[in-house]
């Protein structure tokens, strides 16, 4: 599991665990997990779900697309392949 902002890895640990927080895997929790306690506070925009790990060419396509529909693409590194135009 690697989680990305603008472009740059911002943290990275090992999931061993079935997907979801669920012990049986029946659910997928979004602005909360399992325990109905620990929850997100902020707004989410958009919300991108794959059933498979993204390349990073594809991660970097997707990033720039999402830049620059939303107008963010100046948050990207100067060094990102999308940073000068959209994909």
């Amino acid at each position: 599991w690697i989680d990305y902002l603008n472009g740059t890895s911002s943290w990275s640990s090992t999931f061993v665990d079935t997907f979801g927080d669920d012990a049986n895997a029946k659910y997928f929790y979004i602005g909360s997990r399992a325990d109905k306690v620990t929850s997100f506070i902020g707004r989410m925009s958009e919300l991108l779900v794959y059933n498979s790990f993204l390349s990073d060419a594809d991660r970097q396509k997707i990033e720039g697309y999402l830049a620059w529909k939303w107008g963010l693409q100046a948050n990207l590194p100067s060094s990102h392949p999308y940073y000068s135009g959209a994909p």
